[in-house]
């Protein structure tokens, strides 16, 4: 009986195996039947920088032409982005954007730069929340908080097209100091004002689903 048992353990072990190599050889299939074929195409060289553009094919479509940056060798993204046929855009890192015109052999590099706020210098802070188009005074410590957290946020990313936060933003807030009015807006968790750069309102632990500024109106 235990001999029986033994041996049905064994067949089963050895068919438990089968299937799993089985299955890996198959997804291994399926992947490079899907992986699109590419290949070297333009490449362009501004200053340290080298701007690889590819020439893919997918399992089904026409082609279409990935852009990659290295420097000194190094790959450092694969998110470039043509504006239009001389501009070419990369974000490597959430605080660095590279615009390249490869017409002119030039670079332009971004980076944030925030403007603090000081606390001593606010009259007030209005929020205003674009659902309802509802207007609300922040009262003193809410205030401070909101000081507080912008002075600290770090950054999150670039957005400079026209509906920074689509389709709308959710919330604008204007400060009031020195006789000038500053404006921000917002959409879910992230922050910005005129300047190009958003920033993260998340408390540590927070979800990026979390819509930071309805607790701040809400209160």
């Amino acid at each position: 009986m235990r001999k029986g048992l033994k041996i049905t353990m064994v067949i089963i072990s050895v068919l438990l195996g089968l299937i799993v190599i089985g299955g890996y050889v198959a997804l291994n299939i399926i992947g490079e039947a899907f992986r699109a074929d590419c290949e070297e195409s333009t490449s362009w060289t501004i200053n340290e920088y080298k701007i690889q553009e590819l020439k893919c094919l997918g399992l089904a479509g026409p082609h279409y032409y990935p852009l990659d940056l290295y420097r000194k060798g190094k790959k450092l993204s694969a998110g470039g982005y043509k504006t239009d046929s001389c501009t070419i855009r990369f974000i490597p890192a959430n605080d660095v954007y590279l615009r390249f015109n490869i017409c002119e052999n030039t670079l332009v590099e971004l980076r944030p730069q925030k403007i603090l706020l000081a606390l001593d210098k606010i009259d007030s802070v209005i929020i205003h929340r674009t659902e309802n188009d509802q207007f609300k005074k922040l009262n003193n410590k809410q205030v401070e908080e909101f000081v507080n957290k912008w002075n600290q946020a770090p950054v999150f990313d670039f957005r400079d097209n026209e509906k920074p936060f689509y389709p709308k933003s959710s919330y604008f807030v204007f400060v009031y100091a020195d006789s000038k009015v500053r404006k921000f807006e917002t959409g879910g968790f992230m922050i910005k004002d005129t300047d190009n750069w958003s920033y993260n309102f998340l408390d540590k632990g927070e979800d990026t689903g979390y819509k930071k500024f309805d607790e701040m109106w809400s209160r």
